[in-house]
């Protein structure tokens, strides 16, 4: 009977990825602005869409 291989993954590598929780963003924006201005985008959207067809 023929010897069986075993192969091992090493266990650090796994799929993880660690980001740095350090990390800062330049620009910093509320999720209550965020709602303002896609409010706004969108509705100057339709405000072009009602006024140019």
């Amino acid at each position: 009977m023929a010897k069986k291989e075993k192969n091992y993954i090493p266990l650090g590598i796994g799929g993880l990825v660690r980001y740095r929780e350090e990390e800062e963003s330049r620009i910093k924006i509320t999720p209550k602005q965020l709602i303002y201005l896609l409010a706004g985008i969108g509705s100057f959207l339709l405000l072009l869409r009602f006024l140019l067809h």
